[in-house]
């Protein structure tokens, strides 16, 4: 049984009762039975003292505290996101929260309100490994991903970003170093305009496309029914 005090009761299914406690993470209660609930989220709630906490339409357990944060927990007990003053929260005390009709989660905090769009797939990529420097294009082939900088040309496995992961691991192109200024993909071939030349890429063949030195825009087109 938790010793703490109890800072929400959220509905689990049918028969049974999510208990948050502000010092002694999630329990279930099912009739007069309580049992601890099998959580990864359990030893950050117990460092972080939850506060407040909520259930969204799609049963996700979104649960703020005093100290890191909020931390949004599935039916299953795994972690499917954390956000704290480190990645985009303006501090870090939740003091309420609210789930719209869109399930869309507002946060009171201590400074501001924050919104989290819980139905976008788009993710925070909080830094690269190693650092890249500033990012100037973009291109993702099937699993490669493809990031011209002003250091150089990277290139990386995109299938290699879990759910999980805060980083993602990338390499300079050897060959291509020094500012890029744009990335155009035409079928098969990737074309990377660089301060030096503009080269071409082709799985993992790089040829010189054009010797002109700064090249920083690629268009395709058709000059006399020539492409």
């Amino acid at each position: 049984r938790p010793k703490s005090s109890i800072t929400a009761v959220l509905p689990y299914d049918a028969t049974k009762t999510l208990l948050v406690t502000i010092h002694d993470g999630l329990f279930i209660l099912e009739g007069s039975k309580c049992k601890r609930f099998e959580s990864q989220a359990n030893e950050f709630l117990i460092k972080a003292n939850a506060n407040r906490a909520i259930v969204t339409s799609d049963s996700v357990f979104v649960i703020g505290t005093i100290l890191d944060g909020v931390v949004a927990v599935n039916k299953a007990g795994k972690i499917l996101w954390k956000l704290n003053s480190t990645n985009f929260l303006q501090n870090n005390t939740i003091l309420g929260m609210y789930c719209d009709r869109a399930n869309n989660v507002w946060l009171a905090l201590d400074k501001g309100i924050a919104f989290v769009r819980t139905g976008s797939r788009v993710k925070y990529v909080t830094s690269f490994q190693p650092s890249i420097g500033a990012i100037y294009g973009l291109d993702k082939y099937g699993s490669d991903i493809y990031i011209g900088t002003n250091q150089g040309l990277y290139a990386g496995k995109i299938g290699s970003l879990r759910e999980d992961d805060k980083n993602v691991n990338v390499s300079l192109v050897p060959r291509i170093k020094g500012q890029v200024w744009d990335l155009k993909r035409f079928g098969n071939q990737l074309f990377c305009c660089n301060n030096e030349e503009t080269y071409c890429l082709t799985g993992n063949n790089i040829t010189i496309a054009a010797p002109v030195h700064g090249g920083v825009c690629i268009k395709q087109g058709v000059i006399n029914g020539q492409e």
